[in-house]
């Protein structure tokens, strides 16, 4: 595939993304949706199924990045959503790309990308 877009719900992406890199052609990229209520635990999700803490997202999306790095994927870049989820969930967009190299998604970007979004929704 030329392009993969992931919005799943009830599932980790870690369960998403080897088999995102079978079918993605090397060069090219993907985009994913990280909802912190699906990848955070249990025990840090709240009422409604809404994360509201911020490190929490942080932990989230550095695990994500992180396991997405071991996949094979570079990470290309990070956003916040500008949509919230029905409950009021804040989600992010993951930019990767099946290439080599590619830096590592820093916990500076990752704490300025959660800071922006929860000031911001």
């Amino acid at each position: 595939l030329d392009f993969i877009s992931v919005d799943v719900s009830f599932i980790s992406l870690t369960l998403v993304l080897p088999v995102a890199h079978r079918f993605l052609k090397e060069g090219k990229t993907m985009v994913c949706l990280v909802k912190p209520q699906f990848e955070a635990g249990k025990e840090n999700v709240g009422k409604k199924g809404v994360v509201r803490d911020p490190k929490i997202h942080e932990m989230v999306i550095e695990k994500v990045a992180n396991f997405a790095s071991q996949q094979g994927f570079a990470i290309l870049g990070l956003d916040y959503s500008p949509i919230k989820g029905p409950e009021g969930n804040i989600e992010y967009l993951l930019h990767l790309g099946k290439q080599e190299g590619g830096e590592a998604l820093s916990h500076e970007t990752v704490e300025t990308v959660v800071k922006t979004a929860h000031e911001s929704l």
